[in-house]
């Protein structure tokens, strides 16, 4: 913790090793599917005060959102 403002609300997020075997997840265990995960971030992230501006909505079809879960599961 360096106790710098801009490192507020800052956290190393975990790996994605066996992540089928990891629910809840995100840093607080607020989604219990990953489809909960890949919504929230094909949204844009949720609207914090804090969140970087690289976090933009995907726009992601049906299609991609599913393959992207695939991918997740396979890891």
């Amino acid at each position: 913790m360096t106790k710098d403002k801009k490192d507020w609300k800052a956290f190393k997020s975990t790996g994605l090793r066996e992540l089928a075997l990891t629910a809840p997840y995100m840093h607080n265990g607020v989604f219990e599917t990953i489809d909960d995960v890949v919504e929230f971030l094909n949204k844009g992230g949720g609207d914090d005060k804090n969140k970087s501006p690289l976090l933009a909505p995907l726009n992601l079809t049906k299609e991609e959102k599913q393959a992207l879960k695939r991918f997740c599961l396979s890891l």
